[in-house]
């Protein structure tokens, strides 16, 4: 059973600021505080551990909320209820709910409770290595544009180009496109990263 923290007060406002999620987020919160997990905030959202490793976290988005389990492609899924959020996420399952269900809070422990097992026999999908970086033509266009963000960009860690370029990929639309690289490229000539904000 979590013993109370400081943190506890943020997950709380965390919860109330989702709105119409707050009763079904509270009821899988209750159900994770059940388990032998430690609760923390990570990535500005509620996230829970066993020894230190990442086992599960909640989700608030539009149109759903849930789960997130961190190396749910090892779970087995008998109610075929985990999605990968993306194409390329190797590790990462979500388990969503909508408005009109109900948590089934039994189910939401097995899978849990076998999420905590992975963790402790130390079983995860490691991120590839090496793997070229897909760059996304408004990005290389705007690269050659101009030297010095070509420069700035080359000296940012792997992982800072790649989710650079993930982000402007993922965008739907051309009006989208155009509004991530007008917010991106002067972090990128500030040397900073898409999600420094959240790492620790």
């Amino acid at each position: 059973m979590l013993k109370a923290t400081p943190t506890l007060a943020a997950i709380d406002g965390w919860i109330t600021s989702k709105g119409e999620w707050h009763s079904l987020l509270s009821t899988l919160r209750a159900s994770l505080l059940t388990l032998p997990l430690d609760e923390t905030v990570k990535w500005g959202s509620p996230c829970y551990s066993h020894a230190g490793t990442l086992v599960v976290g909640l989700v608030a988005f539009k149109s759903y909320a849930g789960l997130w389990f961190y190396q749910g492609a090892l779970l087995d899924d008998p109610l075929g209820v985990l999605i990968s959020p993306q194409a390329s996420t190797k590790a990462q399952r979500q388990w969503r709910f909508d408005q009109q269900q109900r948590v089934d809070t039994l189910s939401v422990l097995g899978y849990t409770r076998r999420a905590i097992s992975l963790a402790k026999q130390g079983a995860r999908i490691l991120p590839e290595r090496g793997k070229p970086i897909d760059m996304p033509q408004a990005l290389l266009d705007a690269l050659v544009q101009d030297p010095k963000l070509a420069e700035a960009f080359d000296v940012l860690s792997l992982t800072r180009r790649r989710e650079y370029a993930e982000h402007i990929t993922l965008a739907r639309t051309d009006a989208t496109v155009q509004k991530r690289m007008a917010l991106i490229l002067p972090w990128i000539r500030e040397g900073r990263g898409l999600n420094d904000k959240y790492r620790g």
